[in-house]
């Protein structure tokens, strides 16, 4: 039996003329109610694909130079017991899809704490929301935009006692608190990584001309210079990298790292310009390959690694600007304008851990 998820998980790696899609399109999927939703993947050069709806829609697409294919499927109201075919060399067919809300939610580990590891998580040890589903992939960063994510275990889960434990506290309540009060299938897509800073969410081009970006990008160039003349390079983390990337894409079934960890993809953590904290990795690998899925709008918790002295957290206002704004146009952009270029951004202020300063203690 175990054969089984093995074959599964080799598939796209032995057939790569054939029709596939990014993980974010796979059984138990949410599209956004009453608008266009961008269907991607990839084919052959050339190739002719279809993309066929359960509620009445059939759209077609040839894959460009680089294989990529994109078309806009439009959705009716909120529903569930669809399903959606991909027909090209080979055939998709995606089940269980739902029609309803679709929100996305980012950030660092206030974002990442799982509803499992949360006070009162007992009360949802029983919960069966059908309707209600998540899609959660390992954090990744990379030091170029992905196509695609490398965590071979995400999907989207219906909310039962399983999933919603491994969820992010935050996400889940807020998804379960619009699921039962709207009525309507519900969608969160959860993108958290702990310990990560605003730099890191965002492309370098819409902040290359920020002084405290600027700043912040050179301390861990600098730092990567005195591990490299140490005998830390780039060459030898991205060696090592693939050679663990090569292990784990193969595969045998599992699922567990060990015990209470589950299986994720590797990361590299020296030299820092390879790293999590440097400007942009973030974004390449946890916002670019989901990007332009259609979504209602953006939940965030983010800010403590931005908040070490005065001067940065008060700078985060500008930052935060920044990041919302290219989210909105470049959503809009990359969905041919099927997502709006308004969507609602909701953040938390952060509270307070330490008593109120009534003297000054920074420059």
């Amino acid at each position: 039996m175990k054969v089984i998820p093995f074959f599964f998980f080799l598939l796209p790696l032995v057939c790569p003329g054939k029709v596939r899609l990014p993980a974010i399109f796979s059984d138990n999927l949410v599209f956004q109610q009453r608008s266009g939703n961008p269907i991607w993947g990839w084919a052959d050069s050339k190739e002719k694909v279809t993309v066929k709806t359960s509620w009445g829609g059939t759209h077609s697409a040839t894959a460009g130079k680089d294989g990529k294919w994109m078309v806009i499927a439009h959705t009716p109201k909120a529903s569930r017991g669809h399903q959606v075919t991909i027909q090209g060399s080979n055939k998709i067919v995606l089940k269980n899809v739902a029609i309803g809300e679709v929100w996305l939610c980012a950030g660092q580990s206030n974002m990442g704490w799982s509803m499992g590891n949360s006070f009162e998580a007992e009360k949802e040890a029983k919960v069966d929301l059908p309707g209600y589903r998540i899609y959660r992939s390992a954090r990744e960063h990379w030091h170029e935009p992905l196509k695609e994510n490398r965590d071979r275990l995400a999907r989207w889960k219906p909310c039962d006692p399983k999933s919603a434990a491994e969820t992010s506290a935050v996400a889940y309540y807020f998804g379960k608190k619009l699921h039962q009060t709207l009525g309507v299938p519900v969608g969160i897509i959860q993108r958290a990584y702990a310990g990560t800073p605003i730099e890191g969410w965002m492309p370098w081009e819409v902040q290359r001309d920020d002084p405290r970006a600027q700043a912040h990008k050179r301390t861990y160039e600098e730092a990567s210079k005195r591990l490299v003349a140490r005998g830390v390079s780039r060459e030898k983390a991205l060696a090592a990298y693939e050679k663990e990337l090569a292990e784990y894409k193969i595969g045998r079934g599992e699922t567990m790292k060990n015990k209470v960890r589950p299986l994720t993809p590797p990361i590299i953590t020296k030299p820092p310009d390879l790293g999590h904290q440097y400007p942009a990795h973030i974004y390449n690998a946890m916002i670019a390959p989901i990007r332009p899925y259609a979504i209602r709008g953006l939940i965030w918790y983010q800010g403590e690694r931005n908040a070490k002295n005065a001067a940065q957290a008060e700078h985060y206002y500008h930052q935060l600007r920044i990041m919302i704004d290219h989210y909105r146009s470049s959503w809009h952009g990359e969905s041919w304008g099927a997502v709006s270029d308004g969507f609602p951004v909701y953040f938390t202020q952060l509270p307070s851990w330490n008593p109120p300063q009534d003297k000054p203690v920074e420059g």
